[in-house]
């Protein structure tokens, strides 16, 4: 799986030559908010609502997520029972996605080994800054494709600032995840804020990547920025893995939530593959 830990570093060159078009400023929009038009049969209600209220302030990253409804429509590949028929693949992505914030450009690869990856980026206009951060807001929604096969889908901020004085503690993420404990017991943390969210298929039930800052505590007991990537099943914490500041900027949550899923939910499919 090492070779995949690479794929988001190529996605980085593109941040300063997508072109985004907006004339409005939008700093201060609404909060995260549902699109009525599709469901949420594809995302647990739960993990649906902790993330229009614990998404990180990021407006790129709601205007993402109202555009991340659209996978709702999408029928993911099976990595245990392996069923082909009806699957959406990258060609029907290309064609069909249409995001709502013009003009977002693909960022879209054919890479070896029979796999690929479409990226949409979304951008603040220049000069748009976060009135924390200072920074203009960042997200991208990313699909990675196996054989053509639609696997994997994420929603991810770009923004990340990772602020010893607003990351969840490492100690307590690694308790939650001794207790098996139910996702929302996340939210009773004032530190929570969702940073990425990604999902893949396994015996025709979805796992769920929740991406979020953590604190990380040195041998001198000196704080410094991290990060948890944790795999959400039936609404209850399955596993995770905590990971440094370096890791989480050179790989990004996006790379770190696919391998983490791909390693850890049933499935033969990588299993075969790795055999042949």
């Amino acid at each position: 799986m090492k070779k995949y830990c690479l794929i988001l570093m190529s996605v980085l060159f593109i941040f300063s030559v997508v072109p985004v078009k907006a004339e409005d400023n939008l700093a201060g929009a609404d909060l995260f908010s549902t699109t009525l038009k599709y469901d949420h049969t594809f995302i647990t209600p739960t993990l649906a609502e902790m993330m229009e209220e614990f998404g990180q302030d990021n407006v790129m990253l709601q205007l993402a997520w109202e555009d991340y409804q659209q996978i709702s429509e999408y029928d993911f590949f099976d990595l245990t029972t392996m069923e082909e028929s009806g699957v959406t693949t990258y060609l029907d992505v290309l064609r069909d996605f249409t995001p709502s914030y013009d003009p977002i450009e693909p960022f879209n690869n054919i890479y070896e080994d029979g796999y690929s990856l479409i990226s949409f980026v979304y951008k603040a206009p220049e000069g748009d800054l976060h009135p924390e951060r200072e920074l203009e807001d960042w997200a991208m929604i990313d699909m990675y494709f196996f054989d053509d096969k639609l696997v994997y889908s994420g929603i991810t901020s770009l923004s990340l600032s990772f602020h010893t004085y607003n990351s969840f503690p490492q100690e307590d993420v690694i308790s939650l995840l001794r207790e098996e404990a139910a996702v929302t017991d996340l939210t009773d943390y004032q530190e929570f804020e969702i940073y990425a969210l990604g999902q893949v298929k396994s015996d025709d039930e979805f796992y769920y990547g929740l991406g979020f800052p953590m604190t990380e505590i040195e041998s001198n007991h000196e704080t410094y920025g991290g990060a948890a990537s944790l795999v959400i099943y039936d609404d209850y914490i399955y596993s995770g893995i905590p990971t440094n500041f370096d890791e989480a900027i050179e790989q990004g949550f996006t790379t770190i939530m696919l391998n983490s899923l791909i390693e850890i939910v049933p499935n033969y499919y990588f299993n075969i593959q790795e055999e042949l």
